[in-house]
């Protein structure tokens, strides 16, 4: 998240949360969306998609706080490890899949998370949490976001966050013969 400290991100949501600065009632639905100067400022571009995150604690109140359609995902961010993305394509999207990876506090892997989410118009930035299945108190994160504008068909549910977990590492060692002379 661009040299943001995540579990300083993470406290500030549960903060939030507990004090209730996002509704507690609000709607499930994504997020509204935003028409905003073309090209979106202080987005990233790669591949006809801008995409960015929240780069400081101020931003990202101000997004939580200004959206309340996000109050659900805000509430899942309490138990699961999630991050925060804004989206946005020259042209409409009919969703937008994220892949990314779940990592442990020690940068291990445990898995990918595929998530959906619903479409947006073209030139409009879209907000949307991605959701894994860590629990938060193992101080896991969500990285390695790869953004992707679906124009066609829609394969699968959404909004839907599928994780997938990394197999275990096995151990390997080597043997060698005994040597009986």
């Amino acid at each position: 998240m661009g040299g943001v400290d995540l579990l300083a991100l993470r406290v500030l949501l549960v903060l939030i949360l507990s004090f209730g600065a996002v509704p507690a009632n609000a709607a499930t639905k994504p997020s509204p969306t935003v028409k905003a100067v073309w090209p979106p400022k202080g987005f990233k571009f790669s591949n006809g998609i801008y995409y960015s995150s929240p780069k400081n604690e101020k931003e990202l109140l101000a997004l939580l706080t200004s959206k309340s359609g996000l109050a659900a995902d805000v509430k899942a961010c309490r138990k699961f490890a999630c991050t925060v993305i804004q989206v946005a394509s020259e042209a409409k999207c009919s969703a937008w899949q994220f892949s990314s990876r779940v990592l442990a506090y020690n940068r291990a892997p445990l898995g990918n998370l595929i998530s959906l989410r619903k479409g947006s118009q073209g030139k409009v930035i879209a907000t949307y949490f991605l959701i894994s299945q860590e629990p938060l108190e193992n101080n896991s994160e969500i990285n390695q976001i790869v953004s992707t504008c679906i124009r066609g068909p829609i394969e699968g549910k959404v909004p839907s966050d599928k994780f997938i977990s990394d197999p275990p590492a096995v151990t390997q060692t080597e043997t060698q013969p005994v040597n009986n002379q």
